[in-house]
């Protein structure tokens, strides 16, 4: 999912989530997402290097979430439109630069018609079929 990563725009996120992410970063904010998203999770009041969420998320973001919230539950919203968001915008790109409409199904979990789907709804290229009228050499 680290490819995915690149492709969140920060505008899609729930406003908690931007918040949290201008907190501790954005990559450190999808990892908590991925692992807990759609839970509360209680952040401590010491942060220590042997904490699941340091070693999750790297102390020096977990110090600044015990900086913010010590003490504290913080609700994580799972994210999916964000997350669908940015997998569309791969796959027009993928698709964009010569990916066929069957491997991105597989690379995606998708089906091939739900690929179809996402590249007509955004307007992207399909390179997958070649012209009836084209002569073949």
């Amino acid at each position: 999912m680290t490819d995915l990563h690149a492709a969140i725009d920060a505008g899609d996120l729930p406003p908690r989530l931007a918040a949290l992410a201008e907190l501790i970063g954005l990559p450190a904010m999808l990892r908590l997402v991925e692992a807990r998203g759609g839970t509360r999770v209680y952040v401590p009041d010491v942060a220590s290097a042997d904490h699941w969420l340091a070693r999750l998320i790297g102390l020096p973001a977990m110090e600044q979430l015990v900086a913010e919230h010590s003490r504290d539950y913080i609700e994580l919203d799972r994210a999916a439109a964000a997350l669908r968001a940015a997998r569309d915008r791969k796959i027009v790109a993928d698709n964009a630069a010569g990916t066929s409409t069957a491997t991105l199904a597989l690379e995606n979990g998708l089906t091939q018609r739900q690929v179809f789907n996402i590249l007509a709804r955004t307007g992207g290229p399909v390179a997958d079929q070649r012209d009836l009228f084209q002569q073949s050499r």
